[in-house]
C-alpha cells in the first residue's frame, strides 16, 4: 500500500515538474535560442558543378550569391536571392575525340534573380533552411566558342565532329529555378555560418549548339556547393520581440 502511494506520488511530482517547465519555458529560454530573426541577409560563394547534358560541354566553375529572408514566423519565410555563376567551356562528351579541347574566348556566365518560400527549423545553435525559388536568369555567352579534336600539324580546316556554340539559336535569358538546403550554425546571436548545397537550372533549354550539322539545345544546370555567412538585420525576431544583447 505504501509502495503504491509512493509510486503515485512520484508520478504526480514528475508530471507537475514537467508542466512547470513547459509553462515557464518561453520565459526562461533566451529569445535568440527559441526564435529566429525576422530579417536576415546572407552572402555565400562556392563551386558550381555541371549536371545533365550541360556537363558534356562545360566544366566546373564558381558562383557567388546574396539573399534576403523575411520570416513571418520562426518556421516560414520569404526568400529573395541574386546569384552570379560561370562554368568553364570544355569538352566532356564521350562522343567527341578523347583528345578534344575547348577553344573559347569566354566562359558560360549567368546572373539570376529569384524568389520563393523557405522552411526553417531551429535547435539551439543549429538552424536548418530548405527553400525553393523561381525567377529569371540573364545569360552572357560568346558565339566563337568551339569544342573540337586537338588539331594536327597538317590540319588547316576545322575537323569533323566539332561542337560550336550557336548564338543565333540561343537565348540571352531564361526562366530559372533553384532548390537548396542551408545548414546554419549560430556563431553569435546575430551571425550564422552555413553550408549550402543547391540545385540550380535554367528552364526551356536556352543554350543552342551545332554538332556535325545537327542542332541541339540544353539547360545551364549546376549543383552548387557554397559556404557563407548569414547576418540578422536589426533586433526584431519572428514573434515581434526584440533581442536584448546582454541576455
Amino acid at each position: 500500500m505504501i509502495r503504491k502511494r509512493l509510486i503515485t506520488g512520484l508520478f504526480l511530482l514528475a508530471v507537475s515538474i514537467g508542466y512547470a517547465q513547459e509553462s515557464g519555458s518561453d520565459e526562461e529560454v533566451p529569445l535568440h535560442v527559441r526564435e529566429v530573426p525576422r530579417h536576415n541577409f546572407s552572402v555565400g560563394f562556392g563551386v558550381s558543378q555541371p549536371m545533365g547534358n550541360f556537363q558534356d560541354v562545360a566544366g566546373a566553375g564558381l558562383n557567388i550569391g546574396v539573399s534576403y529572408d523575411y520570416h513571418f514566423n520562426k518556421n516560414f519565410a520569404l526568400c529573395v536571392g541574386f546569384n552570379h555563376a560561370y562554368n568553364e567551356f570544355r569538352a566532356n562528351s564521350r562522343d567527341l575525340n578523347e583528345a578534344a579541347r575547348a577553344r573559347a574566348i569566354s566562359n558560360y556566365q549567368k546572373a539570376n534573380f529569384s524568389v520563393g518560400p523557405q522552411l526553417t527549423l531551429r535547435d539551439n545553435r543549429f538552424q536548418f533552411d530548405a527553400y525553393a525559388r523561381a525567377g529569371y536568369a540573364f545569360l552572357n555567352n560568346d558565339n566563337k566558342q568551339v569544342i573540337q579534336p586537338a588539331p594536327q600539324p597538317s590540319l588547316i580546316a576545322i575537323p569533323e565532329n566539332f561542337v560550336l556554340y550557336d548564338q543565333d539559336n540561343s537565348d540571352d535569358g531564361a526562366l530559372y529555378t533553384e532548390v537548396g538546403l542551408r545548414f546554419n550554425y549560430y556563431f553569435r546571436k546575430q551571425v550564422q555560418l552555413f553550408f549550402n548545397p543547391a540545385f540550380a537550372s535554367t528552364l526551356g533549354k536556352p543554350l543552342g549548339f551545332t554538332q556535325d550539322a545537327d542542332n541541339f539545345e540544353i539547360n545551364m544546370t549546376n549543383l552548387h556547393f557554397n559556404i557563407g555567412v548569414k547576418i540578422s538585420l536589426g533586433k526584431v525576431y519572428s514573434n515581434g520581440e526584440e533581442r536584448v544583447d546582454d541576455q
